[in-house]
């Protein structure tokens, strides 16, 4: 069914949520935590819960037929060396605590993401950085913008590629599947003959924050959840990059894992040719 939806008071209402569960956030990092193994090196805390319970009813106020996606009441499975899920083809997803073990550890670098997706296209997403306070958003058509807790008008994001010896590049290693962590090294091994320097942070969400914004060049990684980089990967679209999965294909990422985000094309043929 064809779903029209307001999606300017979408892209506020899940601004609003964003900052009520960065609020919660705030005050609890470096708190006593109950700390959960959800897996192998796979944690949530009651924070998790809480924040996702808190965007849950925030964006239900906009409109509470919309399928909420979120990370901790959503299941999925590993094939292989993919992920398989389902998403609705109109649903928020959500990521209340992207980066959850930063956060259990006292390491700012978390987030909050949130995009909607209408009609099985990416609309809106919002991504909020509750330490610093940085808040980046897009809304399909209209570009990438940030802004920040100073009165400072909001900016327009754009990706960008300085070439070879000054771009740096972000990624993980598959830590939750360590029989494809040697694989993943000798991509990334490959890699450094083309960029500067690599950056490992945790939180897919800021990772693609940051290359939307022009920080780093590229950002790979595999085993991704669509909560990981749904409003991510909108944000870096309307940055100007590029977001695929590792065959290239630029729809099947959100749903196998595989996420390869560029500034431009010539980064993202250049690591095309890098993986085999």
């Amino acid at each position: 069914m064809t779903r029209n939806i307001d999606l300017e008071h979408a892209r506020q209402a899940a601004i609003g949520a964003a900052n009520k569960a960065s609020e919660v956030l705030c005050a609890r990092i470096g708190t006593d935590l109950d700390i959960t193994s959800k897996g192998h090196a796979d944690f949530v805390t009651e924070v998790d819960h809480q924040c996702e319970e808190i965007i849950k009813e925030e964006l239900a106020k906009f409109d509470d037929s919309i399928i909420f996606m979120g990370e901790e009441s959503t299941e999925f499975e590993i094939v292989g060396n993919k992920v398989k899920i389902d998403v609705p083809d109109t649903c928020w997803i959500v990521d209340p605590l992207d980066g959850t073990s930063n956060f259990s550890h006292s390491f700012g670098a978390f987030g909050v993401s949130i995009g909607l997706r209408v009609n099985s296209e990416l609309e809106v997403g919002v991504i909020q950085a509750p330490i610093t306070g940085d808040l980046v958003h897009a809304t399909r058509g209209t570009g990438a913008w940030r802004e920040s807790l100073s009165s400072k008008p909001a900016t327009r994001l754009e990706t960008s590629d300085g070439g070879n010896h000054f771009n740096i590049f972000a990624t993980s290693v598959p830590f939750r599947h360590p029989e494809y962590i040697d694989e993943h090294m000798k991509l990334i091994t490959k890699m450094f003959t083309c960029f500067e320097d690599m950056r490992r942070i945790g939180a897919a969400s800021l990772e693609l924050m940051w290359l939307a914004q022009g920080t780093w060049a590229a950002f790979v990684e595999r085993f991704l959840k669509p909560w990981d980089v749904a409003a991510g990967a909108l944000i870096v679209k309307e940055a100007g990059g590029i977001i695929t999965d590792f065959s290239g294909d630029e729809a099947n990422w959100l749903t196998n894992g595989e996420i390869l985000g560029c500034a431009s094309p010539r980064v993202h043929e250049q690591i095309m040719n890098l993986i085999e």
